[in-house]
């Protein structure tokens, strides 16, 4: 008899758990011979290294690949716009591939708005009496050009230029004289006695036009007495036209109807313009201003017939 002692091993046959996680685009994925279409878990019998079969246990986890969608507004003197190192000159839309936090790649799409930045001319006419004028905090002391940036409503800076005209408001100053007996009626006004005066106007251009008036009322001469209506008998020469008293730098003017027959510059004396016969007449004056008045009533004078002889007898 042979005595035979066998000594037995045992060994194990193996379950194990895999995970393992992929991304999206890695689909349709390929393990020991298994494919995965999605996510889950399945198992394989694998031979040990020892010859025993063991299962394996894998379970995918995939993780997905986005896509997202970006937009932004920017200002054209933001160009060129840089984003995840693609430049952009102007507006449209650009795609980068970026990692995601979990390691998959993601498409961004980036829509990019290029609003502008404006440069406007504005114009603008007020009238002197406005200065100073306040425009968007400049302020203007005389015409001219300013140019101010401002803020748009699609955010972008802008450049607003203001050219500034700046209207005349006329003064004009009349100096006038009229006689005693006269108004003043022009430009507006309506007076009659010595004083300074003033009208507003809207001128042309739209601006106030004032317009002074100094006004002087020249007196009326003094009405001197006059010698000489009357009637003269036939034969003798006419009769005498006097003026008693006068002013001095006045001038006296004789007339016969409407002829001029003397003309005399006043004195302050009397002054007799002569004989005269049969007529109407009348004496004027003029002082320096101009004025003029008939002095008293017209003079008339009639010769008288002489009446027929008489005859005596004796």
């Amino acid at each position: 008899d042979s005595i035979v002692n066998m000594t037995l091993t045992v060994n194990q046959n193996y379950e194990v758990n895999e995970s393992q996680t992929i991304c999206n685009d890695a689909l349709p994925f390929e393990w020991n011979g298994i494919t995965f279409t999605e996510a889950g878990t399945q198992f394989a019998t694998l031979p040990s290294l020892i010859g025993c079969d063991s299962v394996v246990h894998m379970t995918l986890t995939i993780n997905q690949n986005y896509e997202v969608n970006e937009s932004q507004a920017i200002c054209n003197d933001a160009l060129p716009f840089e984003w995840n190192g693609i430049i952009f000159t102007e507006a449209g839309m650009q795609t980068a591939i970026l990692p995601s936090l979990i390691g998959c790649d993601s498409v961004v799409n980036m829509t990019l708005t290029v609003n502008q930045n404006y440069e406007v001319n504005e114009s603008q006419a007020i009238c002197n009496d406005a200065l100073p004028y306040e425009w968007n905090g400049i302020t203007f002391t005389e015409a001219g050009t300013q140019n101010v940036t401002l803020l748009s409503i699609n955010g972008c800076d802008s450049i607003v230029e203001l050219n500034l005209t700046v209207l005349p408001d006329y003064d004009t100053m009349l100096v006038a004289t009229i006689c005693d007996d006269e108004t003043y009626q022009e430009n507006g006004f309506n007076v009659s006695t010595s004083g300074v005066y003033e009208q507003i106007f809207t001128a042309e251009n739209g601006c106030d036009s004032i317009i002074t008036l100094n006004l002087t009322v020249s007196p009326s001469p003094i009405n001197q007495t006059i010698v000489g209506s009357g009637k003269y008998c036939e034969g003798e020469t006419g009769k005498e036209i006097r003026i008693e008293g006068s002013e001095i730098g006045k001038i006296y003017q004789l007339f016969q109807g409407t002829e001029l027959l003397f003309e005399w510059e006043g004195n302050g004396a009397s002054h007799s313009f002569g004989i005269f016969e049969n007529g109407n007449y009348h004496i004027w004056v003029i002082d320096s201003d101009g004025c003029s008045r008939q002095m008293g009533e017209d003079i008339i004078i009639r010769p008288t017939p002489m009446p027929p002889p008489r005859q005596i007898q004796w």
